[in-house]
């Protein structure tokens, strides 16, 4: 399974795909709150096994760091390493375009699992479409 920046209309569908999978179906996130005006303004991204998609997340590229968002995994190819192959793919990208952080917004239930990745919580919880969140960073240097 490879990591793969959406280039065509295909890639992306099954993109958008997974995360209504994972956020609306799931986590009941509603339309508007997934699906928002920046979409354009992102790089997205999607892992397949085989032909069917699995994983997504996008990348937000700010002047001063990227912050990965969406990452989402479908619940039968849990705990299997491909979360961390998408996010290991995301920091390896923000740091071939020189980047030196970067930042996500972490459901509380995923905080050990960023956490191993090397991502340091700050702030105060938050809430992110009804969901408990905290803001994390990564030193890429």
């Amino acid at each position: 399974m490879n990591v793969i920046k959406c280039e065509n209309i295909i890639h992306l569908i099954d993109h958008y795909k997974v995360r209504k999978e994972v956020f609306i179906d799931e986590q009941n996130v509603s339309y508007e709150d997934e699906f928002d005006l920046l979409e354009k303004e992102r790089i997205p991204f999607i892992i397949y096994d085989n032909e069917i998609p699995i994983a997504a997340a996008r990348l937000n590229v700010q002047k001063e760091y990227t912050k990965i968002e969406r990452v989402c995994v479908i619940k039968k190819y849990r705990n299997l390493g491909i979360g961390k192959l998408i996010m290991n793919y995301l920091i390896d990208y923000s740091r071939s375009l020189g980047y030196k952080e970067v930042y996500l917004s972490a459901q509380t239930q995923a905080l050990d699992f960023y956490e191993k990745l090397g991502f340091k919580k700050f702030g105060n919880i938050f809430l992110d479409a009804n969901i408990p969140h905290y803001k994390m960073k990564k030193n890429l240097e």
